[in-house]
């Protein structure tokens, strides 16, 4: 009789642990995947918080003009140096392939004129789908 009742213990006890890994592992890449792709993005590689986010406002020759949602209008100076990738995928592209109205990630220093000088420009890529929004 005891064998049984230890038996069905176990059994209980090892579903409830197998039921709780599975339901942490969801909340982890349920939070995990929420976050918004800059918000990871500039966490690895902006330390010193020299980035910005924004609209393409401009484009001339190696110079961005980014309209942030809040705020004044940042310039962004492209270098020979300077990475530009296409998020998520991180696929290189080029200076060319960026037009006004495209949403992106700067990731640099200033200069003296207070201009930011890109070392790494990553293209947002637009919603599908607006949250809230019924299909």
């Amino acid at each position: 009789m005891k064998n049984i009742w230890a038996r069905r213990g176990l059994l209980i006890l090892g579903t409830g642990l197998i039921l709780f890994l599975v339901f942490g592992a969801g909340f982890f890449v349920g939070r995990w995947s929420a976050q918004p792709e800059g918000r990871a993005i500039f966490s690895r590689l902006s330390p010193s918080g020299h980035s910005a986010i924004g609209m393409i406002q401009a484009i001339d020759g190696q110079t961005i003009t980014l309209a942030p949602r809040e705020g004044a209008t940042q310039i962004v100076l492209i270098t020979t140096d300077t990475l530009i990738e296409r998020a998520p995928k991180r696929k290189k592209i080029a200076l060319a392939d960026l037009q006004v109205g495209d949403r992106v990630a700067v990731i640099g220093a200033p200069n003296a004129q207070g201009q930011l000088v890109a070392r790494i420009v990553s293209h947002l890529v637009q919603p599908t789908r607006v949250p809230g929004e019924s299909n």
